[in-house]
This record gives structure tokens, sequence and C-alpha cells, in this order.
């Protein structure tokens, strides 16, 4: 059996004796409160090394029928392994405390938040002590201390089940227009529906296909309806992806003039006008972190800042130090995600690779057993979308042309399966509801492209003309 830790004895020592005494007393009282604090209580929770043993008695008794009283509990530890100088004849001891059986489920909530308290004070001892080492993994620390703080919170709602309860829950969920968050995308929000809290939606592709554009389009799509969001971006820095969603919302600039260097001088006014313009709009609404893929400290932000919707990109660059396997790390962190989603009421956008299995078919359109480490992916996502950008393979075979961009939803927990047809204008990072308007936007590009030629063509010519004409003017002055 665990023993408690000791180091800081004075740590609420009274009140986890009194709390556990509590307890104790509460189900010996009535045997029909231990089923209720079962789920609640582990022998290991105890402060007090009898205590613990008592408890372990108590359960036992109870699972093999036996009625939990002091004639029963007196002889059960009598004819067991009870330490020396501990009589069982202290149990007598527990009647002594005033209680209520009634409170027995709270008993046990204070015994156990007794308990993490003190597994709290153990992880801050454990930080001091390796203070001035070379060693200190002080990630690990803060992660372990969130993830103490966040299983104390927990238990402070009510374990029992109450049926009136869930049915007014259900019904409230049912009329809440906010517990489904849209794309955006109308054609894509009419197949699937959007997204729900406490859910996962996987985008997967293969390189080239455009899933991080999506997840920059839907960052913006949810950030302009108020929701708040945070972004791991595991494969770029942060300053590409904020410059892919400046792109994306500016009047003119194109991505490819960024990445060159080429940017002119009005590129650079629409700029930092859609920059002013993004800060106002989105205020401390857009949290985004690129500087760990270490899984750990993601659980931890996340219990922090409690966001509407979490943006992962992309989760196979996850990193958790007690798994090497890629499989069993991706079955680690989908399932931590799927618990994350329902304990915070939030939603999760995880971007993930696909195999190159898709590339040997004739039809490169993918499927669900194209996903890396397909088998937890797929089980765990509520819906699927690939990315699917024929141009890339057909050229100008493609039904829908260079603008045209699929969304094969693949899984769909909820209604149907199929293809959405949408645009894309990759110079402009930007993802359309049609092709058409992709090709709208970007013949729009191109005409103020032309006219912002013609423009500067327009002045450089009126700068020659006037050079010319101050020539002529000098040449025509008469020599004294």
């Amino acid at each position: 059996m665990a023993v408690p830790f000791q180091k800081n004895q004075s740590l609420n020592s009274q009140k986890s004796l009194d709390s556990e005494k509590a307890l104790i007393a509460s189900v010996l009282s009535d045997n029909d409160k231990i089923e209720s604090v079962l789920p609640i209580i582990k022998p290991a929770m105890f402060y007090n090394s009898f205590h613990a043993l008592v408890w372990e008695r108590i359960v036992s008794l109870y699972k093999t029928g036996v009625p939990v009283d002091l004639t029963t509990l007196k002889s059960n530890l009598e004819n067991g392994d009870t330490p020396s100088g501990t009589p069982a004849s202290e149990i007598i001891g527990f009647f002594d405390c005033m209680t209520t059986p009634s409170h027995a489920v709270q008993y046990a909530k204070n015994v156990y938040e007794k308990s993490e308290l003190r597994r709290l004070s153990e992880l801050t001892y454990k930080i001091q002590e390796s203070i001035g080492s070379s060693n200190v993994d002080t990630s690990r620390y803060l992660s372990n201390i969130h993830n103490t703080i966040g299983d104390i919170l927990s238990i402070h709602g009510d374990d029992s089940f109450d049926l009136k309860g869930t049915i007014s829950n259900a019904i409230q969920d049912m009329q809440n227009k906010d517990g489904t968050i849209r794309f955006g995308y109308s054609n894509l929000d009419g197949m699937v529906g959007g997204m729900r809290r406490g859910e996962i939606t996987v985008i997967a592709g293969r390189p080239g296909h455009f899933k991080s554009t999506m997840a920059i389009n839907l960052v913006h799509s949810l950030l302009e309806r108020g929701y708040k969001v945070l972004v791991f971006n595991r494969e770029m820095k942060n300053s590409s992806m904020m410059q892919k969603l400046l792109v994306s919302n500016s009047t003119q600039v194109s991505y490819s003039r960024v990445v060159t260097g080429t940017l002119n001088e009005n590129d650079k006014v629409d700029i930092n006008v859609t920059a002013d313009e993004l800060s106002d709009k989105y205020g401390d609404n857009l949290i985004m972190k690129d500087r760990s893929n270490d899984f750990e400290s993601t659980v931890a932000l996340i219990r922090q800042i409690r966001p509407d919707v979490v943006v992962d990109d992309y989760i196979g660059l996850t990193t958790l130090r007690h798994i090497e396997d890629p499989r069993l790390r991706t079955d680690a962190v989908m399932k931590e995600y799927k618990m994350l989603c329902k304990s915070y009421d939030m939603c999760a956008i995880l971007v993930s690779q696909l195999n190159r299995k898709c590339e040997d078919r004739p039809n490169k359109r993918p499927i669900p057993s194209d996903l890396r480490e397909s088998g937890s992916i797929e089980h765990d996502a509520e819906t699927i979308l690939f990315m699917f950008y024929e141009w890339k393979y057909t050229g100008a075979g493609s039904k829908n042309g260079e603008y045209g961009l699929d969304i094969v939803v693949g899984k769909n927990r909820y209604g149907k399966t199929g293809i959405v047809e949408l645009g894309v204008l990759g110079d402009k990072c930007k993802i359309y509801d049609h092709h058409s308007v992709a090709l709208a936007d970007n013949y729009e590009m191109e005409e103020f492209v032309k006219d912002e030629r013609k423009l500067q063509k327009d002045k450089d010519n009126s700068r020659v003309s006037e050079s010319v004409s101050h020539d002529t003017e000098q040449q025509a002055i008469p020599l004294a």
C-alpha cells in the first residue's frame, strides 16, 4: 500500500485525519453509502496508514456481501495483517466523530482533495529541490502541476447520475445555437453540419493539398465569429502562419511576393492596414504556440486557456516522453484530445498526414486507410476531411481546373459522406465556397496588378518626359 507523502506533515494534517475519520464513521453507520464513494476513494489517498488499512477491509467486506459494522470489521482486522502497535480496538474511536451519513460523498471528496494537495506539495518540493540542477525539466514539472490541479478541480462535480438533470442538459444542448460550431463553408456545413463541442475533426491529406491553408482559413472563420482559438504550429513558425493569415485577408498581396521579398509599397500599406484590422477584431481570442512539440505542455496549456477550438498542425510531430513508437504515440494523443474535448467543452481540429499508398492508385482520392496510424485516428475522430487537389496530379484534366479543391468527407458520425467541391487560390492562401469564386478573385487580382503596372508605367513615362523636357529647356537657354 502506498504511503502518503510525509515531508510536510503539517499541511492540513489534522483536517486530513478528521475527514478520513468522518468518512469511515459515515459508511459504518450506513453501508448503503459505500457504493457512492467507491469511484472517488482509494486506500492510497489516506493520510493515515491505519485509516487506509481500515478502508481496504471495509471495501473487501462490502464486496463479499458481509454487513460492515463494528463487530465484522474488528474481527477482520484481528484475523488479518494488522500492523503491530495499531490495535483493532482503535476503530471504536471512529464513532466519536459527529458525522452525518448522508454527507459521505462530501467526506470522500475532502479526503480526495487533501490527498491531491499533498501530491501537489510533493511536486512543488521536487521542483524546489531541483533548482540549480542543470538537468531540470521545467516544462515537465509545470505540466505535472497543471495536470494535478486539473484532477483536483474535476472532483468538485457530483459523480451521481441525475436523470432529470441529464434530460434537461440534453434539451438545452439541442436548443443551444453555440453547441455546433460551423466551418464557415456553406456546402461543407450542409453535408457535415459543422463541429460539435466535445468532439474531434481531422483534416488529412498528402503534402501540397492545402491542409495547412484549410486550417488557417478555418482559424479566420472561427475568429470572425468570436470564438477563442488556440493554435499549435508544429510544422511552421507562428510568424509564417501569421503571414499567410495576413495575405488571405489582404486586398491585393500575393504570398509569392511575400516569400520572394518583392513586396511593393502598396503591398506594405495593404498588409499594415490588414494587420491593424485583425488585431482590433481578434483581440485575445487568438493564441499561437510553435516552440515545443511536447504534448505534456500542450495539455497544460489547454487546461490553462480553456479555448473554444484547438487547431493542431500537425499531430504526427507531437512527442511524448514515455512513448517512442509512432502508432502508440498517436493512440495516446488522440485519446487525450478526446478527454480534453469532453472535459473542457471544446472542439479540436487535428491536421494529419496521409501515407503514400494513395499515390500508387489510379484513383488517388484518399480513403480512411490512407491515414498514418489510421486505427486511432479513424476510430476516435467524429469527422474526417480529406483534402484532394486534383490539379496536382492531372493538370489541365482536372474537373474544375486549377482553382478546384475537393473535400472528401471520409467519416461523418452523424450524417452522410461524399465530396464537397470548394475553390482554392494558393497565392492568396485562401479557400473559397466554390472554384468559380476563386477564379473570379484571381481575375480581380490580375486586373488589379495590370492597373497597378499601367499606373507605374505611366508614372515612369511621366518622369522620363519631365526629364527630357528639362534637358530641352536647358539646351534652349542662349549663351551669354
